[in-house]
């Protein structure tokens, strides 16, 4: 796991600075279940709740979609409402 997010990290270094937001997301996501798998769901949140606001932003449909059938699995309300219930409290 911490080689898999040293890899992650640096990617979203790359992507930044590169300005490939829908890479940005995807990366984000994949560290998003990497913290859930370690039962660090507050970051896991955290990260998947950064995924959405920008996907939404760029209308990246395979990340809300792939958001959208993630929520039920952590108990929010099918589809995008919970994601955006939390982007709204940050």
């Amino acid at each position: 796991y911490d080689t898999a997010m040293t890899y992650l990290k640096q990617s979203l270094v790359i992507y930044q600075q590169i300005g490939n937001k829908a890479g940005f997301c995807f990366t984000l996501f994949n560290m998003g279940h990497i913290h859930a798998q370690n039962n660090q769901m507050k970051e896991a949140i955290s990260s998947w709740v950064k995924v959405y606001v920008i996907a939404k932003t760029i209308n990246l449909a395979p990340a809300l979609q792939a958001l959208a059938n993630l929520a039920p699995k952590l108990g929010l309300p099918e589809g995008l409402t919970g994601w955006e219930n939390l982007a709204q409290r940050d």
